[in-house]
Order: structure tokens, then C-alpha cells, then sequence
């Protein structure tokens, strides 16, 4: 989740605070997707993930056009529609949440294949024409469309990808711990802001070493 919100936030230079929302996507799909279907876990996962990125791209569409703390503002609302959607849905557990039948806590290798597949997918992407083209978006805005780079589309096309990140995570929570539609609300999206702050804007690497630090910080003091 650190490295999809850097993505958005510190690659692209957008404040979003909607990842979480993005998460939750994920998490109820795959939920849905091998409890009523009988999916597989990598597939459910990766399904879960082209989910969250179609959410991602119907809300950036029309709010990628506003810039700064309006973003931040209309993409954390979005986020809480999700959760309220969810607390009030008998069909998605309603407040009580919901839970896979076949889960793979244990396994913490499937979670490093994915962070490893996520990173590349990253890396991958920065690298290509696109990638070129929204770090210059987020360097100089205005000099970037002066230059012919298709500003909107762009920023569009990062916000979906991220979103696709967060649903992949998403899959992963569903798979690692029953959940409440309240653990993807406004405080875990500023916890994961607070993540990539501290590992430093655009750098993946220090996303997952302040992701490690978060989470090691709350699992000593914050439980006991």
C-alpha cells in the first residue's frame, strides 16, 4: 500500500487521500471472488486488482482536474463513500465485516511475490514513455503541457495504476486477517501519507523501509 500511494503522491505529485478506499475495493472482491466462486488466490488477487484500477479510473477521471488540498479533499471523501457503502451493505457483512473461507496467513512468501512483482511493475512503467512523461508533469505542470505531454490523460493513467496496486494489497489483507469496513477509513490513509513521507517522496525503497519501521513501531508499543 506504501508504494501505490507514493506512486500517486510523491511519483506523480498528487495529494490523494483515497488509497485506502482503493483497498478496501480489493479486499471485498477477492473476498466475493473465493468465497462464491471458488477463484483461485492469485487470480482472485490480480482480479481484485483490475477491480480497484477500473474504480481508480472512473474517479480520476473527473477529479485528476483539480489540484492540491481540493484533491486530497474529494479523494478522501471518495474513500469514505466506500467504507459507509460497505458498513451498510448486508450482503458485504454490514459493520460486522466479512470474512474469506480459505486464507493464507502463513505464507509470507506469496506476500513477497507480489511486492517484488509490484516493484517491478513500478519500475517498469517509470521507465517507459509514460513514466518519463509524468515526472515531468510533476517537476513543471504547465512546462510538461507546453511540451505536448498530455497532462490529463497521464495523470489519469498513473492514478489507475496505483489504484490497481492498492487492490492487489487490498487481496492480500483479505487473505491475511478478517477485517471491518472501518479499517480503511481516513486513519489508515494518513498512516500511509505518514509512511511515505518518512521513507522519502518517490522512493520505493524508502516506502518499504518506513513501512517496516511503521508497522514494527505498532505491533510493539501500540498493542500492548
Amino acid at each position: 500500500m506504501a508504494i501505490s500511494v507514493n506512486m500517486i503522491c510523491g511519483i506523480t505529485g498528487q495529494l490523494s487521500l483515497g488509497q485506502a478506499g482503493f483497498q478496501a475495493i480489493g479486499a471485498y472482491f477477492t473476498v466475493i471472488l473465493c468465497n462464491s466462486f471458488n477463484i483461485p488466490l492469485p487470480i482472485s488477487i490480480i482480479l481484485a486488482g483490475l477491480i480497484s484500477a477500473f474504480f481508480g479510473f472512473l474517479i480520476g477521471f473527473p477529479t485528476l482536474k483539480l489540484e492540491g488540498d481540493y484533491l486530497a479533499i474529494v479523494t478522501l471523501g471518495v474513500s469514505l463513500i466506500f467504507v459507509n457503502v460497505c458498513k451498510n451493505v448486508p450482503t458485504l457483512g454490514g459493520g460486522e465485516g466479512i470474512d474469506i473461507t480459505d486464507r493464507v496467513g502463513g505464507s509470507t512468501l506469496i506476500y513477497a511475490i507480489i511486492l517484488v512483482i509490484s516493484i517491478f511493475l513500478i519500475i517498469t512503467f517509470m521507465k517507459s514513455r509514460f513514466g518519463r512523461g509524468i515526472l515531468a508533469i510533476r517537476d513543471d505542470n504547465i512546462a510538461a503541457e507546453a511540451s505536448g505531454v498530455p497532462v490529463n490523460k497521464y495523470k489519469v493513467m498513473a492514478f489507475t495504476f496505483s489504484a490497481f496496486i492498492a487492490g492487489l494489497a487490498g487481496g492480500l489483507y483479505a487473505h491475511y486477517n478478517s477485517f471491518l469496513p472501518t479499517a480503511f477509513g481516513q486513519d489508515l490513509s494518513i498512516e500511509l501519507l505518514i509512511i511515505v513521507a518518512l521513507g522519502g517522496l518517490g522512493s520505493l525503497t524508502g516506502s518499504i523501509v518506513s513501512a517496516a519501521v511503521i508497522v514494527i513501531y505498532n505491533l510493539w508499543f501500540c498493542t500492548r
